[in-house]
């Protein structure tokens, strides 16, 4: 295969996590010193959906925020302090030569967040080298690749500094309290996500057998020596890629998203691809494949919590308030995602929704809503049973009161109620009682009337406790 020259790029590793802290505190616990918070500015989106990224308080539509590390910041990540500094990527006998351009942070109140390296590759390289440099950089946690860069000391002196992405990825989430990166039991990102563009130097007629295979290795993020089927190839009628214009083309997977441009014969076309066309794709679709992911993780984070309340419902199986209020907290949570942050329209430009409602159809966002809505159901169901027995609780509880009040009462009644009866009788006004009136007869009555009345409480009392038997 010719290997057609490569005119421009654009590459960002994302790496996906969730995290412990509630968004509302990590305003603060993101330090200002090394980080900017910055709005999104992307194109031609409804003012909402551009909005959904913000930390303006009078937006309450906004779901998340986004920070930007400052130029100053980046030595204390062991990055070099200029962004336009090369740095070496290193394979065996290979090598290639790169910078890290940005670092940004996202944060939704889904607690799931992305953390972006914006990728600028140095040296006109081609096709084939870039798929290989893709390949190998987003391996985090592989160390059979170095990175690397010089750091000056002195006009004389410098030194090899070794860069550790997956290292530095937790050295910047630390405070967040990191839960998961989606990759089975690690504590460090293993693999990031890859959004990537190209634009290749050649046309579409004189590249069309070599669009397929490139599309499929930008999608995927595999090497070059992979070699994909005829139908992985196929860009006409292939599931996995949209055509937007006549000479751009979109591949998706579950390991990234590709874009790829060629040339056509208008100037004005070209012009407009290699200008304004690269702006978009820096700011408004990857803004936009940044929320369908926010939909994907959060679906996930959210079901992965729901599944686990079995575990956590058995340790307060004896506490029915208790459970009722966990089964509410997540109930909570899922309502609130639906409301807030299931979006399936978001611009007012054709090209830009068709490209969101094919990445939320190609990442299965739905199918994802439909096993999550399974989980709400059981949570409800769940929920049901847990106030019905908290109810049950309550209610044996009110009568186990109420029936210690009545004992009470009836104690009381014993004490007072033979006196009563005993100085009624003797207050009366009659003759027949005068001779009952001494001291020591009155004493009798008395002591008669107690005694009979402890035996009928106490046979009352034995009656109840073989009742509650």
């Amino acid at each position: 295969m010719n290997q057609p020259p490569l005119q421009q790029s654009f590459i960002c590793l994302i790496v996906p996590f969730a995290y412990a802290i509630p968004l509302s505190e990590c305003k603060h616990l993101v330090d200002s010193n090394r980080f900017d918070i910055k709005d999104i500015k992307a194109d031609r989106l409804f003012d909402y959906a551009e909005h959904l990224v913000s930390m303006n308080p009078n937006r309450h539509e906004a779901i998340g925020a986004r920070w930007v590390m400052r130029q100053g910041a980046r030595k204390l990540y062991g990055l070099p302090h200029n962004f336009r500094h090369p740095m070496t990527l290193c394979v065996k006998q290979k090598q290639w030569t790169f910078s890290i351009k940005e670092v940004e942070l996202y944060l939704f109140e889904t607690q799931t967040g992305f953390l972006q390296y914006h990728v600028e590759l140095h040296g006109g390289v081609n096709m084939d080298e870039q798929i290989e440099f893709v390949y190998y950089l987003k391996k985090l946690m592989n160390y059979s690749h170095k990175i690397s860069f010089e750091q000056r000391l002195s006009k004389e002196n410098s030194m090899t500094q070794n860069v550790q992405l997956s290292e530095m990825s937790c050295s910047i989430l630390r405070e967040l309290d990191v839960i998961t990166f989606f990759e089975g039991k690690t504590d460090h990102p293993v693999e990031a996500l890859v959004f990537s563009s190209a634009r290749l130097g050649i046309s579409k007629q004189e590249s069309e057998d070599s669009i397929g295979e490139y599309l499929f290795h930008m999608r995927r993020n595999f090497k070059a020596t992979y070699k994909a089927s005829a139908a992985e190839r196929n860009i006409n009628g292939n599931p996995d890629v949209l055509a937007l214009f006549d000479n751009s083309y979109w591949g998706i997977s579950l390991e990234g998203l590709g874009n790829l441009v060629t040339m056509t014969e208008d100037d004005v076309t070209n012009q407009f691809f290699s200008t304004t066309y690269f702006h978009h794709v820096e700011n408004t679709y990857l803004y936009l494949y940044i929320l369908t992911l926010h939909q994907k993780y959060a679906l996930l984070h959210l079901t992965a919590q729901a599944s686990g309340l079995t575990y956590e419902l058995q340790l307060h199986q004896d506490a029915p308030a208790e459970q009722s209020r966990i089964l509410r907290d997540m109930k909570d949570k899922i309502v609130k995602f639906m409301l807030r942050s299931s979006y399936k329209q978001v611009s007012r430009s054709t090209h830009h929704e068709m490209l969101y409602e094919w990445m939320r159809s190609r990442l299965k966002i739905d199918d994802l809503f439909t096993e999550l809505h399974e989980a709400l159901e059981a949570l409800v169901s769940l929920t049901e049973s847990a106030e019905q027995k908290q109810r049950q609780e309550e209610e044996e509880q009110k009568k186990t009161k109420a029936e210690l009040f009545n004992n009470k009462i009836t104690g009381i009644s014993a004490i007072f109620l033979p006196l009563s009866i005993i100085t009624g009788i003797y207050g009366m006004d009659v003759e027949w009682i005068e001779p009952f009136k001494e001291l020591w007869i009155f004493s009798l009555v008395a002591l008669g009337a107690y005694g009979l009345t402890f035996v009928l409480f106490k046979y009352w009392f034995n009656d109840k406790k073989g009742t509650a038997r």
